[in-house]
């Protein structure tokens, strides 16, 4: 790279000693022809010529010290490097108009489109996004895009959200169209014995003194959490002690009432598609989505005063199970003639 000069061509800077050519003629020098072979030179036109040189260059000069309006889009084959110097100042300000998109970065095809580093100073921020949609990321492709990828080295947060103010959430996920999971979440399996969650959720802050509760450290507005995949080993951390999955969550519940008329409706429940008594003693519960086997465990609790049991009778299905109702004397129970308040839970797969 050639060395830039420290001095100026400065010329006729004295104001009067400077004459522009005209634009064409045939006697003169112009601007069309140039000087002609054996002419004199014209003081004053040679002048304008050499001064309009300085006056440029001098311009150029003070060009990356001054702020410029670009009109046109500029294409910058060896990138951009950005260094400012003011403390607590911008790099780089985009302000676009109505819908336009203030910076538009494509990655090669196995680069990155957009790459940042935080400070190192007390909180630094790789980006910060402050809008009604302070950081939107869209993946494009026609194979598998990754909109977004954060990855943290050594003990920091890939993706650290903070919420402020009365909102409904620090990180929310929406989905539009297609089959895709709004938000999908994949650990990293380490040792054997110990995984790493790919949803890790603690709540920081105790309830001040005089509260009625903590505050919770997941809520499920609407929707469904939904478990999948095998069971965790027992000799995993954690394993099947203070964790949830499942095969450890109910799959049918219901409270039936059993009115002495033959006739048994459900108060209430979860996975109860129908029940019905037959045979004066026999009350059968039929399961709107059934388990994988006939292999699963069910618990009765019978309301009424008195000591009286609920015990399944043997004919236990994947889809439905029946039980009795027997007092403590070893009386079976006529379902036509006496009412009861029975409640049930299952454990068991799907």
């Amino acid at each position: 790279m050639a060395t830039k000069p420290t001095t100026l061509p400065r010329w006729a800077t004295t104001g009067g000693r400077r004459l522009e050519p005209p634009e064409n003629g045939t006697t003169t020098a112009t601007k069309d022809n140039g000087w002609k072979e054996g002419q004199r030179l014209p003081v004053r036109l040679m002048n304008w010529l050499q001064g309009i040189t300085y006056d440029w260059i001098l311009w150029l000069q003070a060009f990356e010290d001054e702020a410029h309006t670009w009109t046109e889009t500029q294409t910058f084959e060896k990138g951009i490097g950005v260094s400012t110097t003011t403390a607590d100042g911008t790099s780089v300000g985009v302000a676009v108009n109505g819908a336009g998109v203030g910076i538009a970065l494509s990655g090669g095809a196995e680069g990155i489109g957009v790459y940042s580093i935080a400070g190192s100073g007390t909180g630094p921020i790789a980006i910060s996004g402050r809008a009604i949609t302070g950081l939107a990321v869209t993946g494009e492709s026609l194979g598998s895009a990754v909109a977004g990828f954060f990855q943290a080295s050594s003990s920091g947060e890939a993706l650290y959200v903070q919420s402020m103010g009365s909102v409904r959430g620090a990180f929310m996920t929406h989905g539009t169209t297609g089959n895709a999971h709004t938000c999908y979440l994949e650990g990293y399996a380490g040792a054997a014995t110990n995984l790493f969650a790919p949803l890790y959720v603690e709540q920081m802050y105790s309830a001040p003194s005089g509260w009625a509760k903590r505050a919770p450290a997941i809520v499920v507005g609407q929707g469904t959490i939904v478990f999948t995949g095998t069971d965790p080993a027992a000799t995993q951390d954690p394993g099947n002690d203070n964790a949830i999955f499942g095969a450890l969550i109910p799959k049918v519940w219901g409270c039936l009432s059993i009115d002495g008329n033959g006739n048994v409706t459900t108060l209430d429940g979860c996975n109860v598609a129908s029940v019905a008594i037959s045979l004066n003693t026999i009350c059968t519960i039929t399961f709107a989505r059934p388990f994988s086997s006939a292999i699963y465990a069910m618990v009765f609790t019978v309301e009424k005063a008195g000591n009286y049991n609920a015990v399944c009778n043997g004919s236990k299905f994947a889809g439905s199970t029946q039980f009795n109702i027997w007092s403590d004397n070893g009386t079976l129970q006529n379902l036509d003639i006496n009412a009861f308040i029975v409640c049930f839970v299952a454990f068991g797969r799907q």
